[in-house]
């Protein structure tokens, strides 16, 4: 009988070992991100709500928890507030929760579909701006969506500078995207 308690408390550390191994190290997913931003009815310096298009390509990615090493990405939302010519300076305003979604589509397919959920970043032009949502179904179902990307927009020096400007419709990003 005495034999037996040290290997049945050497089996329960080694179990013990790997719960606290697997605990400590999140499965996650980082890749560089780029692609464009479309607005409409596009910025003026009338605030209006802005529905937002945008598109992303994944390159370079590392994963711990997929073979994925690319891949793209579609983010539809409203702003939750109107926005004008002055967001493009002062920050502008993110998704409203119940108005926004992403599609993730990463390369080589992840389990198999894409994985869905939600997403906001705030419309300004510059650098540091946030990425926030949360996967809520496919492949990577529950994972944060998380990264810091830099806007720019074509003609956002000229926006609201008289009253027939051109309204800013276009912008391009860079930067990464993560899942976690």
């Amino acid at each position: 009988m005495r034999a037996i308690r040290p290997v049945v408390l050497a089996a329960t550390m080694a179990a013990l070992a790997l719960v606290a191994t697997a605990s400590a190290s999140a499965a996650s997913t980082t890749c560089n991100a780029g692609g464009s931003i479309k607005l409409s009815p596009g910025l003026t310096s009338e605030p209006q709500v802005q529905n937002v298009i945008i598109k992303g390509t994944l390159a370079g990615c590392e994963s711990n928890e997929s073979k994925a090493t690319s891949g793209k990405f579609d983010a539809h939302f409203k702003t939750a507030a109107a926005i004008g010519c002055e967001a493009l300076t002062n920050g502008g305003v993110g998704a409203a929760a119940e108005e926004n979604k992403i599609i993730l589509k990463l390369k080589p397919n992840h389990h198999g579909g894409n994985s869905q959920g939600t997403f906001s970043v705030n419309i300004t032009e510059g650098s540091g701006e946030l990425l926030s949502g949360l996967v809520e179904s496919g492949p990577f179902a529950e994972d944060a969506i998380s990264g810091s990307i830099t806007e720019t927009f074509t003609g956002s020096h000229h926006c609201g500078e008289r009253k027939n400007a051109k309204q800013v419709k276009k912008g391009t990003f860079v930067g990464t995207l993560a899942l976690s």
